[in-house]
């Protein structure tokens, strides 16, 4: 007697991609701009303090 073919939804396909692929993941634009966010308050803290205006003595 021949195999019967098993359902899409009974998980012993074998081929399927493992869980971790199926999840998604958050966008990069996001990550990205809050990394140059705080890249460029970084920049004008060390610009204000090096021109004086922010930091100790500044008062």
């Amino acid at each position: 007697m021949a195999d019967l073919p098993t359902h899409p939804d009974a998980g012993d396909n074998t081929t399927e991609a493992p869980e971790s692929a199926l999840t998604p993941r958050g966008p990069r634009g996001k990550a990205l701009a809050g990394i140059a966010l705080g890249v460029l308050l970084v920049v004008l803290m060390l610009v204000l303090h090096l021109a004086g205006v922010f930091g100790p003595g500044s008062h």
